[in-house]
């Protein structure tokens, strides 16, 4: 969806801009709102969806845009007739243009590949939770901040009552999200699969802006591109607040599923250890552990699916958009022959 979202805000920016080819004689350039409003929504993109490469240049664009229009706006608040356009503007609207179908191009060959649920038969549901860590968690009030996000991703060929759910444990360079791909897929396969992502004021990363979900992603991966030791670095940190999440994590899973349910754990990057601790500790609850970074052919480990989910950072890693998603697939079906050879088929 954010794709169509900016899809849409170019479109508006370009009807914007062109008007001044065959608008004339005019009591009020009506128009003049569009740029505003496309500001708004690529700020309501950005805290939808994080920020991100193509969304800093959707907000940038709406801010030209906006510029180039600022005298016509001045006039129109005036209530000035427009008789025609001055050579500057037509200039900088012609610009604009050339500009907005560039990065139109941009977002395109960038687009991410994303999956039908219903193609897919599967289901997914999101619980939103607000507190933290010191105070617990509970269901959210209408106009509090969503702290905690569950997520959940099942087979519909399933019981509604299931005895094995894999946890997946996501790194925070990538959050759920980068991994969404990846968690559907696995699903379609007829299994059950729960994350989460935290976003609380008592979790430290090591980051200006760890609790705030549209900055903390991007911050991260900047961090860790001008400090590749960034997480080595903080691992102490990391892995306090991961084991904090993990008690949070594993209270949600047990009042959704129950406590007769068992569990399998899938981790990537920094959750590693985690999952690799959490699961030999207990044997009897956690039936076994999968750890994607160990497959060598996945070149964005803690990023998560780059070549479906953000084709743009998937290229500093060397990998090219894949519609095919076969790296994804390859994971899934690594992941699906491990889990069977620990629950046999279901």
């Amino acid at each position: 969806m954010k794709f169509y979202g900016e899809l849409l805000v170019y479109f508006l920016l370009l009807l914007n801009v062109c008007r001044v080819f065959v608008l004339k004689r005019v009591k009020q350039d009506s128009m003049i709102i569009i740029p505003p409003v496309c500001m708004v929504l690529a700020g309501l993109l950005i805290y939808a969806y994080g920020i991100s490469e193509t969304g800093l240049q959707v907000m940038a664009m709406s801010v030209l845009v906006f510029i180039v229009n600022l005298h016509a706006t001045l006039r129109s608040i005036q209530k000035l007739f427009l008789d025609h356009f001055s050579i500057a503007m037509i200039a900088g609207c012609a610009i604009c243009a050339i500009c907005i179908i560039v990065s139109v191009v941009f977002l395109f060959i960038n687009r991410p590949v994303e999956y039908d649920k219903d193609q897919l038969e599967i289901t997914e549901t999101e619980i939103y939770y607000e507190g933290n860590f010191r105070s617990g968690f509970s269901e959210p009030e209408t106009f509090s901040k969503r702290t905690a996000i569950f997520k959940e991703y099942k087979s519909r060929i399933l019981s509604s009552n299931p005895k094995n759910v894999i946890i997946f444990f996501a790194d925070k360079r990538g959050d759920s999200d980068a991994y969404k791909p990846y968690l559907q897929l696995l699903a379609k396969e007829g299994f059950l699969i729960c994350t989460c992502d935290f976003y609380t004021d008592d979790e430290d990363w090591g980051l200006k802006y760890s609790d705030i979900k549209a900055l903390r992603r991007f911050e991260l991966q900047n961090r860790c591109k001008k400090d590749p030791d960034f997480i080595k670095n903080n691992k102490s940190l990391h892995d306090y607040n991961l084991s904090q999440e993990y008690l949070a994590m594993m209270r949600f899973a047990r009042e959704r599923y129950g406590t007769a349910c068992k569990f399998f754990y899938v981790g990537d990057g920094m959750t590693a250890d985690l999952v690799k601790d959490k699961a030999t500790a207990n044997p009897s609850k956690v039936t076994g552990y999968f750890l994607l970074d160990s497959i060598p052919e996945y070149k964005t480990a803690g990023y998560g699916c780059l070549e479906l989910t953000n084709p743009y950072l998937g290229k500093k890693f060397g990998v090219k958009r894949d519609p095919d998603g076969f790296i994804t697939k390859y994971l899934v079906m690594k992941t699906k022959n491990y889990i069977i050879e620990t629950w046999g088929n279901q």
